[in-house]
């Protein structure tokens, strides 16, 4: 074999690597392409931010109430009368988050918020209220905690922090309602029972009276037979005799007047008995049903521990992450356009050579 071969050989096998310092040299050669790239990929992001509408995060944070947020609408305490259960904070917190869920309430307090003539929305109005409902975010706290964000994303802010603000008003006043609506419930049902008793009582009363008044008529009767008129004390000096059982000894005098006075008691209720305590009992009642319809606006069914305030933080698009994707593809473009370049000059100096 002749050794002449060999550098043919070592020719064949370099000339197929990639010389790097050559490629270096070309991309530094044409290093004004891949800045004109970045310039031109820069100046596209920049209108892209200036053209594209800012989004913003409207974002608060809520917790469970203390016990003077749920005062005004707790129950008095037992005491005889009847007996409701405190409202705790866990209860009252969780029918809060569970209103924040539902979409019937969002709608409810879409239609309330943007006086809509129906309860159902109308097609004009689906549209932005199906991007509220969508966009409108529940997350849970940390797993040792027990708050909860409500987020929205938002391109007018100004508008929407009202918005949101109105949402969580009308979800407390809702809250409020349902657990005012179970102690009225509890109330209503002991106002009911009352009055039971208190037409009970008075009946119990009239019928009583009817029979006093049926006995001290017959008993006037035997004395007018028997020509009583006042009781004949001389006659039952030495004898044992029962009053009660022989009325008709009193004499007619007496007898005549209790029953005229006992006919005058009849429609009257001041003379039933424990009928004075039912009605104070009824007082108590209607007096705590209005107390809390008229403190319902002063309660609180959760607290707002981060308020929706400015400045928002802009959340999109981020200029930052932007602008450095964009450099990023300059400089591949760039790079791209240096290889073509390259190829092309390559392939026009064969078509040279060959020619």
């Amino acid at each position: 074999m002749n050794s002449n071969q060999y550098p043919a050989q070592e020719q064949a096998q370099y000339s197929d690597e990639i010389d790097l310092v050559a490629l270096c040299a070309k991309i530094w050669a044409g290093k004004w392409k891949i800045i004109a790239a970045s310039i031109a990929c820069l100046a596209l992001a920049i209108v892209y931010l200036v053209v594209t509408p800012k989004s913003y995060l409207l974002e608060t944070v809520i917790a469970p109430p203390i016990a003077s947020d749920l005062e005004p609408i707790q129950p008095p305490e037992a005491n005889g009368r009847y007996t409701l259960s405190k409202i705790t904070a866990g209860n009252a917190f969780e029918l809060v988050k569970g209103y924040l869920q539902s979409e019937n309430r969002r709608q409810a307090f879409w239609v309330n918020y943007h006086n809509l003539p129906s309860e159902e929305i109308s097609s004009e109005s689906l549209e932005s209220f199906l991007v509220f409902n969508d966009g409108l975010t529940i997350k849970p706290g940390k797993k040792e905690d027990v708050t909860v964000a409500v987020s929205l994303m938002s391109k007018a802010p100004d508008e929407e922090i009202q918005l949101i603000s109105s949402f969580l008003k009308a979800i407390n006043s809702q809250v409020v309602n349902e657990l005012l609506s179970r102690m009225n419930q509890v109330l209503a049902i002991q106002k009911s029972k009352l009055l039971e008793d208190i037409e009970r009582a008075k009946e119990k009363y009239r019928v009583q009276l009817q029979d006093d008044i049926i006995k001290l008529e017959e008993a006037l009767t035997i004395a007018r037979q028997m020509s009583i008129e006042d009781t004949p004390y001389k006659q039952l000096a030495n004898i044992e005799v029962s009053v009660v059982n022989n009325r008709f000894l009193l004499g007619t005098k007496t007898l005549s007047s209790q029953l005229e006075a006992l006919k005058q008691r009849q429609g009257k209720d001041a003379f039933v008995p424990g009928l004075r305590a039912l009605q104070d009992q009824m007082d108590l009642v209607e007096a705590d049903l209005a107390r809390l319809k008229k403190h319902r606006s002063d309660a609180n069914t959760f607290q707002v521990l981060k308020p929706l305030s400015r400045p928002l933080k802009e959340e999109s698009p981020k200029k930052a992450l932007v602008l450095v994707l964009s450099l990023v593809l300059g400089g591949f473009l760039g790079l791209v356009w240096i290889m073509i370049s390259g190829l092309s000059q390559a392939i026009r100096e064969r078509g040279f050579e060959a020619a």
